[in-house]
């Protein structure tokens, strides 16, 4: 058998998605202390102390009957997810992470006759959603200061496209575009244009209130970041009632589990205590936009998420062998460098103060002090 002339065509531009590290891994190879690692490659939420978390899904699941198929219309938590937006149930699609509801979209949009347009650098799932059902993934490039440039992005249209996707905020580089360079776009296509807010609870605004007046408009989110739920996947879109009910045709049976709704409405129900950990994030990247200063030999990128785009000032060192040498410290970052724009780039999440400084005193130790 030849797997390779069974295996589909599509998978000829395939670009596999690469996540963050893998823990178990670099602890075997390595040979670090678990109990010392400090994890910043992932943009999870520090702050939130995991015993209250257990807590919380304990009370969610004392409802669950796992033996049962879980509620494939997502009713108590869609509700309680409503509510706090102050939207209809209706305008939500609720999955297995953002990546779910991301799916759900590209495969309800695109075929291989058609096109998504976006702008790098940019979250690479998108590139990889695209081409995996063998549609054509367009580029546009940010500027020099990772602006975005709307006359770009609608000047690559063609009768071709069907989707335009930008995450505002932007990940990897941690701006947020402005709300007129994001209206520019939605107000000048008839094709979708999707919002990525995964990043959006840490920044200066959101767009939730344009669903009402862009009927081309999805916006999606997560609750992986700020909500401290990475591990349980949990992620939605939100846009007109006719727009969800096409996705949720498409979308796979049972994409959420029991679990992950049930955390939903008692998550919910502890927002205070999640705005008081982005509270902290936001103090700690203040104290971070400071730090990073002292640190020779690197240039930071101002963000309004919760992490930093750093990029690597000396030939002395690449990604790879900073990397590497924060890995011995028992320190894991993110690697950048490969896409648009961003040679000699890593990206690391905003921990705790004591996390960040360990951080800091890594990258003195390694690239100098100023």
């Amino acid at each position: 058998m030849n797997l390779e002339q069974l295996i589909s065509k599509n998978l000829k531009n395939y670009i596999k998605y690469t996540s963050g590290a893998s823990v178990p891994d670099l602890l075997d190879r390595y040979k670090i202390d678990e109990q010392t690692v400090i994890k910043l490659d992932a943009n999870e939420n520090v702050f939130i102390e995991l015993d209250w978390l257990r807590e919380r899904i304990n009370e969610a699941i004392q409802s669950c009957i796992v033996t049962r198929y879980p509620d494939n219309l997502y009713v108590e938590a869609r509700d309680s997810l409503a509510k706090y937006l102050n939207i209809k149930t209706g305008q939500i699609l609720l999955g297995n992470g953002s990546d779910d509801v991301l799916d759900a979209i590209v495969h309800t949009f695109l075929d291989n006759t058609s096109e998504l347009i976006t702008a790098e650098p940019t979250f690479s799932m998108y590139e990889f959603l695209t081409k995996i059902i063998g549609a054509k993934y367009v580029v546009t490039l940010l500027d020099e200061n990772f602006e975005l440039n709307p006359e770009k992005i609608l000047a690559s249209m063609s009768d071709k496209t069907k989707i335009i996707i930008v995450s505002s905020p932007n990940n990897p580089t941690g701006n947020q575009f402005s709300s007129e360079k994001l209206r520019e776009i939605i107000e000048n296509t008839d094709r979708i244009v999707v919002i990525d807010e995964a990043y959006v609870d840490f920044a200066e605004y959101n767009l939730l209130n344009w669903i009402s007046k862009y009927d081309n408009l999805i916006i999606t989110r997560t609750f992986s970041k700020s909500w401290g739920l990475a591990g349980l996947r949990v992620g939605y879109a939100v846009s007109n009632e006719e727009t969800i009910t096409f996705l949720k045709n498409v979308q796979k049976p049972y994409s959420l589990n029991i679990v992950g709704q049930a955390i939903i409405p008692e998550i919910i129900n502890s927002i205070d205590y999640i705005d008081e950990t982005i509270r902290k994030i936001k103090n700690e990247r203040k104290w971070l936009e400071a730090a990073y200063q002292t640190v020779d030999n690197i240039k930071m990128y101002p963000s309004v998420t919760n992490f930093f785009l750093l990029r690597i000032l000396t030939e002395k060192f690449t990604t790879k062998t900073l990397i590497e040498q924060l890995i011995k410290k028992g320190i894991i970052i993110r690697d950048r460098s490969d896409q648009p724009l961003l040679q000699n780039c890593v990206r690391i999440t905003i921990g705790t103060r004591e996390m960040n400084e360990s951080v800091i005193s890594s990258l003195k130790k390694i690239l100098g002090e100023k």
